[in-house]
């Protein structure tokens, strides 16, 4: 049976979607999780990423302001209008960057475990600090992947 030149123009294509996606399946399965989103990183949103890096690092600067400025005031010096203010605010930032790191899932994206230590680090003091390094080498490697000209 004869094809005409659309029927081996579709036959192709279809055998070359076929090859990709095999190859492509080949590719994933070999990659370790952790190095998925590296690759994804020309994808990555930026401006949220910025953006959770510097609520984390607002969090953990006004937990330090809380611990080692407000609550020595209230203890030592009878002043606890440190405490009134920064209390609020430290709480403010804690619930914004738990759902920042909740809401980066899909926004950014950000893995599963990614998500979760951003989480639980939003929990444990001065831990975001240590939470944005990998946010920030994320940056960092989106900005370079996308950006060939600066190497």
């Amino acid at each position: 049976m004869l094809l005409g030149l659309g029927g081996v123009v579709a036959l192709a294509h279809i055998q070359f979607e076929l090859w990709r996606s095999t190859w492509l399946s080949g590719i994933l399965q070999s990659i370790d999780i952790d190095i998925i989103p590296v690759l994804m990183t020309i994808r990555l949103n930026r401006t949220y990423l910025r953006w959770l890096i510097w609520v984390g690092l607002l969090e953990g600067f006004s937990t330090l302001a809380l611990i080692f400025v407000a609550m020595p005031m209230k203890y030592w010096y009878d002043m606890p209008v440190g405490v009134k203010i920064m209390g609020p605010v430290h709480g403010l930032l804690f619930l914004a960057l738990a759902v920042m790191f909740w809401m980066g899932r899909t926004t950014v994206p950000l893995s599963s475990k990614m998500m979760w230590v951003g989480i639980v680090g939003s929990v444990v003091p001065l831990m975001p600090f240590f939470v944005d390094i990998p946010l920030y080498r994320m940056l960092k490697a989106s900005t370079r992947d996308s950006n060939p000209q600066s190497h």
